[in-house]
């Protein structure tokens, strides 16, 4: 004997919508002014997460280091960061999931004085970055092993 299954479904026109009974409440941090955020703020411009039943307060909060913090507070839904953040914070005991990636490269840029031409260069100076455990800090790091650089070292 055969098992039949009918589906039913209902399409509506473009024009009408289903009224959402509530809206789901949610913060969502950006962490920079890069081109890898650009998702977030396009959403919450063109009312993508309104639709969806969302109601996203978009906060800035200037580093990773400090979002993680701010997640794990539970203050937060989510928020972009690089993955040594996220992968530190769970090898630590954090609750921390990483869900997507929105970038395959890295969005820094290096700036040095013009008399210094190249990143060996550095060997001995001071690099400025956000903060420790940033991702800028990560980035610093990542690059300076690269190059054979040890920071523990000067």
């Amino acid at each position: 004997m055969k098992t039949i299954v009918i589906a039913i479904f209902m399409i509506l026109p473009a024009t009408v919508s289903s009224p959402l009974s509530a809206q789901m409440k949610a913060r969502v941090a950006w962490t920079s002014f890069a081109s890898n955020m650009s998702g977030t703020w396009v959403a919450q411009e063109e009312g993508l997460f309104k639709k969806n039943g969302l109601e996203v307060e978009l906060v800035h909060i200037p580093s990773t280091s400090r979002a993680i913090q701010t997640l794990l507070a539970g203050e937060l839904a989510y928020t972009y960061m690089d993955g040594r953040t996220s992968v530190q914070a769970t090898l630590r005991g954090a609750d921390a999931v990483i869900v997507t990636g929105v970038a395959n490269r890295l969005v820094f840029s290096f700036m040095a004085r013009p008399e210094i031409k190249s990143f060996n260069e550095l060997k001995g100076k001071k690099i400025g970055i956000t903060r420790l455990g940033s991702s800028t800090h990560s980035v610093t790091l990542w690059v300076m092993n690269k190059f054979g650089l040890k920071p523990e070292e000067y």
